[in-house]
C-alpha cells in the first residue's frame, strides 16, 4: 500500500515540474513554488529574497544571481532554475550547504555581495534517481521524506526524476512476446 504512495506522490511531483518548467506558466507560476522551496530551506529569510522571471536561452533554462548591499536576487527561467540559482548563492557566496546525510546552513546577516551572471544549461533534460532508490527506498517514504527529496533535485536543477512506474509490466509484456 505504502509503495503505491509514494509512487503515485512521485507521479505527481513530475506533473508538477513538468508544468512549472512549461514556457506557457504564466510569471506567478514559477515564482511561487521556487519561494515555498527556498522558505522550507530558510525560513523567514526567504522574504528577503527577490526572485524574478527572465526567458529560457536558445530554448534552454538559464538563470542569473544578483546580491549587492545586502539585496539578494535571484533570475531564472523556471522554478528548478531559480532554485539552481539560490543552491549556487548559498554554495558559493555563504559556504553554506544541505546534503543528505547533513547541513551547514550558517547564513550571514546581510547576504554577501556577489554577480553571477546569466548560466545556461547545455541540457534540456537532467535526470536524477535510479531503479534500485525508486524500487528499494522510495516506498517506504512519507510525504516529508519525498519533499525533502524533491526540494534536493530543484535546488540541484534536477527536471526530470525518473519514475520507473509501472516499467516491469512493460518489460512482462516485452519479454511474453
Amino acid at each position: 500500500m505504502k509503495y503505491h504512495i509514494s509512487s503515485s506522490l512521485f507521479v505527481l511531483f513530475c506533473i508538477v515540474l513538468c508544468a512549472c518548467n512549461s514556457s506557457s506558466v504564466e510569471k506567478d507560476g514559477i515564482i511561487q513554488p521556487a519561494f515555498d522551496l527556498i522558505e522550507r530551506q530558510i525560513g523567514e529569510r526567504a522574504a528577503d529574497i527577490q526572485l524574478e522571471e527572465i526567458a529560457p536561452e536558445n530554448g534552454k533554462e538559464t538563470f542569473e544571481v544578483e546580491a549587492k548591499n545586502g539585496i539578494l536576487t535571484l533570475r531564472g527561467s523556471s522554478s528548478v532554475a531559480i532554485c539552481y540559482a539560490f543552491h549556487t548563492y548559498l554554495r558559493e557566496a555563504c559556504s553554506a550547504m544541505k546534503t543528505w546525510s547533513g547541513e551547514r546552513m550558517e547564513l550571514p546577516e546581510t547576504w554577501p555581495d556577489f554577480v553571477l551572471k546569466k548560466q545556461t544549461t547545455p541540457y534540456e533534460y537532467r535526470y536524477f534517481l535510479n531503479v534500485c532508490t525508486f524500487g528499494y527506498t522510495t516506498p517506504y517514504w512519507d510525504w516529508e521524506r519525498w519533499e525533502k527529496e524533491i526540494d534536493w533535485m530543484a535546488l540541484r536543477g534536477v527536471n526530470m526524476p525518473l519514475a520507473t512506474v509501472a516499467s516491469e509490466a512493460i518489460a512482462e509484456r516485452v519479454w511474453l512476446k
